[in-house]
């Protein structure tokens, strides 16, 4: 599964990896958009979700249960020139 993260959906990473894992994706690539800025606030809040999503998997691999793979930033294109 490929989710593209915007200012707008970066409050929901956590339950869109929870949502993914719950319909039996097996990994998650989060790509971001490119043609957004974003100031020290989002990117605040995007460190706080990665670390809900991490602390998720740690709790899990300690049960020894499976977890979903999940790359934070797969980036297929840089930029429109290399589309």
């Amino acid at each position: 599964m490929r989710a593209t993260v915007t200012k707008e959906s970066i409050p929901y990473l956590y339950k869109t990896v929870l949502m993914a894992e719950e319909l039996g994706f097996k990994s998650i690539f989060f790509c971001e958009n490119a043609y957004e800025d974003w100031d020290k606030n989002i990117e605040y809040e995007l460190y706080n979700q990665f670390n809900k999503i991490g602390l998720y998997i740690y709790k899990k691999l300690s049960k020894n249960e499976s977890v979903i793979k999940i790359n934070p930033f797969f980036r297929i294109y840089t930029n429109i020139h290399n589309a």
